[in-house]
């Protein structure tokens, strides 16, 4: 919250050469309370309106609904004052100094220092491939043991197909005896009765 010295400053300071952070430099048009709607409940902020020198803005002069300067569009933007300075104070070279230094140290910082929202990202990913590489060695336990129990069914089959085809070989065998069996019975009763007929023509 600026102070009513600082506040004052800026009211007189519309029409002074301005930077706003990321914008560019232009001019200060306004600088008082902003309201972007009619609701009496909005009771708004205190803002900057510059009109900026390169269309890197993002109006021309409305705010919400009201207007409360004119320019091009995409030439305007309203800003917090933190985010607002004084063209000739931006540019001295304590404050040049300052954002070299501000500059550096951001270059130096490590990306994922403890307790910053990157570090509990990573933590909670580093969670979510614990959880999910438990789950996939699971599933492979799991297919481990399914082959056992395949080998043993495709084993059951197999006695039970070699114990039929033992049942039909067997069946076979015993046939094919009996019918040797017959044949040669058969054969010897030929020949006692050819060699009975030789006798009685004897």
């Amino acid at each position: 919250m600026p102070t009513l010295r600082h506040d004052e400053r800026w009211k007189r300071s519309v029409g002074a050469r301005v930077v706003v952070d990321d914008r560019g430099g232009g001019v200060l048009r306004y600088y008082g309370n902003c309201k972007k709607t009619d609701d009496p409940s909005d009771h708004g902020k205190t803002m900057c309106g510059v009109e900026l020198d390169d269309q890197t803005g993002l109006n021309d002069g409305c705010y919400g609904v009201w207007r409360y300067f004119t320019c091009d569009p995409g030439y305007g933007v309203f800003s917090p004052v933190t985010k607002v300075h004084f063209e000739a104070e931006y540019y001295s070279p304590h404050a040049t100094a300052k954002r070299r230094a501000d500059e550096l140290q951001k270059q130096r910082r490590p990306p994922t220092a403890p307790g910053s929202a990157d570090a509990t990202r990573m933590k909670r990913l580093e969670a979510e491939n614990r959880r999910l590489k438990a789950r996939a060695k699971a599933l492979v336990v799991g297919k481990k043991a399914r082959p056992g129990s395949i080998k043993r069914q495709a084993a059951a089959a197999d006695d039970e197909t070699n114990h039929h085809e033992q049942r039909s070989s067997s069946a076979k065998g015993n046939r094919a005896y009996a019918e040797r069996v017959i044949r040669d019975a058969a054969g010897s009763s030929v020949a006692g009765h050819r060699q009975s007929d030789a006798k009685e023509r004897g």
